[in-house]
């Protein structure tokens, strides 16, 4: 941590920011108090933001993973003249429960005032939006019990997919 000569001017150390390469600036005064609290306070705030950036990553990468990994399956599964089986449902239903979590992170930190450079109305539509697409797909997969049911979850898993990697880059401010 820097110090400024007297000892009582704000000096500002920055914290990599893990999702964008940009900086998160911790702001402290040569003891280590925070602007506006305690110094263990807003190092433990600045340790919060790096930490939820890294897991709203995490996540991310999570949800992109298992949705080529569904896309991929039911590709196989269209090839082969098959419908939507019990592993394809239970697949989905994870992808969903992943698509909320990053959902309820994104809600998180927008309320702590992360976020502030982001079009909320364009980063909320593509959250509801990616939220809304697994079950649409399935509900459309049991409607059709064919090959052409399973087809449809294709394009549910790659959109999922795209549409999370577009979030990052949203999130990122690009």
């Amino acid at each position: 941590m820097a110090r400024s000569p007297a000892g009582t001017e704000p000096v500002a150390s920055g914290k990599a920011d893990l999702t964008s390469g940009s900086r998160v600036a911790v702001v402290v005064n040569a003891r280590g108090a925070g602007l506006g609290g305690g110094g263990e306070r807003a190092r433990d705030r600045g340790r919060a933001a790096v930490a939820f950036c890294a897991m709203n990553t995490i996540v991310a990468t999570v949800v992109i993973s298992l949705a080529s990994l569904l896309a991929l399956v039911s590709l196989i599964g269209a090839f082969r003249g098959r419908a939507m089986g019990m592993v394809l449902l239970v697949g989905f239903g994870l992808l969903e429960l992943a698509v909320l979590v990053l959902l309820g992170f994104a809600i998180v930190a927008v309320a702590g005032g992360e976020g502030a450079h982001v079009s909320k109305g364009t980063l909320f539509g593509y959250l509801v939006g990616q939220a809304l697409i697994p079950p649409a797909g399935v509900l459309l997969a049991l409607a059709e019990r064919s090959r052409w049911g399973t087809a449809t979850l294709v394009v549910a898993g790659f959109a999922v997919a795209v549409m999370t990697g577009r979030l990052l880059q949203i999130w990122q401010g690009q």
